[in-house]
């Protein structure tokens, strides 16, 4: 994966599927209401230093870092400093279920 994505990932990150839902009755900022997009629950988190922050007031998206130490993650949004232009990039997640 570092191979892969390193060039993207050192900018601004990959999103992970993992989200703040701002509707559900857990949300507080900024660490509440963190969420997997599958609905699979929270059994780990990784971020890094004093994250999540929101900082901005609108990071709502985790997403997995390689620009300080290799993959912690950040929270992210639209209003953070060096939000690229037409999104970020995003890692997903297959199944590898052997064929039938």
């Amino acid at each position: 994966m570092y191979e892969t994505f390193s060039p993207q990932m050192a900018q601004v990150g990959a999103w992970i599927g993992f989200y703040q839902d701002l509707e559900g009755s857990g949300f507080s900022e900024p660490r509440g209401g963190w969420k997997w997009i599958s609905g699979e629950p929270i059994t780990f988190t990784g971020w890094t230093g004093q994250e999540p922050n929101n900082q901005g007031g609108a990071e709502d998206w985790a997403t997995l870092e390689l620009s300080n130490g290799c993959c912690e993650w950040n929270d992210l949004g639209p209003t953070s400093g060096g939000f690229p232009e037409g999104g970020v990039p995003g890692i997903s997640e297959r199944d590898l279920a052997p064929p039938i």
